[in-house]
């Protein structure tokens, strides 16, 4: 015989673990719909990625600007997008373009790229400063060879090879730190001691390669 206590409190119960599953349904429900509009928002929010063999530079540098845009890529994907930019721009016509583009912006927005391009410039930058302190040293010579004969080939396509006209220093060197100190506080906010400790033995280094060249006679 089936005791009724037993019963009736099953039959309690089942219930009960009816509207659990059903409100534990809503809530998923109601959370994945959540989720859904939040993804459909970003990604009505991001803009396009440009193509800098067809994209206006106004395209590039709204991109640039974007916080959903150029600062929202992977690491790899930023790489690779900057080096397209400066090889397309790299030519005297459309380098010229680059800086009417870059006039164009206003401040905040000028702000808002370099501060996009900001953690790339340090990641290479830190990149170079680790790997040349895990070199053997009989081969940080050329490794600092080629990262000055590198480097003043970015510097120069930066200052526009000499023409104002092509000078994107001008803008984008606005507001930046304009005495060591101010430069040491800017990097100590931006890099971890363990890679302030690789930036400055390799800036020490650098800095003895130039001396040397110099002694030299070396361009």
């Amino acid at each position: 015989m089936t005791d009724t206590s037993t019963t009736e409190s099953a039959r309690s119960i089942a219930p009960a673990r009816l509207v659990a599953a059903r409100v534990l349904s809503a809530i998923v429900g109601v959370a994945a719909i959540g989720a859904l509009g939040y993804w459909a928002w970003a990604a009505a929010s991001t803009p396009p990625r440009p193509s800098p063999a067809s994209a206006s530079t106004a395209e590039i540098f709204d991109f640039l600007a974007h916080s959903r845009g150029f600062a929202a890529l992977p690491p790899a994907e930023q790489e690779r997008f900057f080096d397209e930019v400066k090889a397309h721009y790299r030519e005297e016509g459309p380098h010229r373009e680059l800086k009417r583009g870059l006039d164009a912006c206003s401040g905040e927005k000028i702000s808002a790229i370099r501060e996009a391009l900001e953690p790339l410039a340090f990641r290479r930058v830190v990149d170079q400063a680790r790997a040349f302190h895990e070199l053997p040293r009989d081969a940080r010579h050329a490794f600092l060879k080629e990262f000055r004969e590198q480097a003043e080939a970015e510097a120069q396509w930066l200052r526009g090879y000499g023409d104002p006209e092509r000078d994107l220093t001008i803008r984008l060197g606005a507001g930046l730190p304009n005495n060591p100190q101010e430069w040491f506080k800017y990097i100590n906010t931006r890099t971890t001691p363990q890679e302030r400790q690789w930036l400055e033995g390799f800036v020490s280094e650098v800095k003895a390669f130039d001396a040397m060249q110099r002694r030299l006679g070396s361009p």
